[in-house]
């Protein structure tokens, strides 16, 4: 398994998640790809404005604010613009972010790019 995450953009208000990788186990815990604490964020709360991302066929990527809380699911190629942006949230958030996979018996690759928004 390999997989890296980087910060591609941080603004004063804005901020973009790059995530890629190779997944090779049939399914694996949390993974975490982003410390909110490590970045300049304020009150340490975020939101998400957007997504998009391409996997290898058969794959199932989850995206989870911490371990009990899901995003939302991830498969194949596709892009989701939110009209009500998704909240990070409110009350005992680890601050961090995590993927977890299941569906991948064989290695697949993938890529996804998450657009938030740095809640003042």
């Amino acid at each position: 398994m390999s997989i890296s995450s980087r910060v591609v953009l941080e603004g004063g208000k804005n901020l973009i998640l790059q995530v890629h990788g190779c997944l090779q186990d049939e399914a694996k815990p949390w993974i975490e790809i982003l410390d909110v604490d490590k970045l300049q964020v304020p009150n340490r709360r975020l939101r998400i404005d957007g997504a998009s991302w391409l996997i290898q066929e058969k794959g199932t990527l989850f995206l989870w604010w911490d371990k009990d809380n899901l995003i939302f699911p991830m498969e194949s190629r596709n892009k989701a613009d939110f009209y009500h942006p998704l909240d990070c949230p409110k009350d005992n958030w680890s601050r961090k972010l995590y993927i977890s996979w299941e569906n991948c018996p064989t290695s697949k690759q993938f890529m996804f790019q998450i657009n938030m928004d740095k809640q003042l």
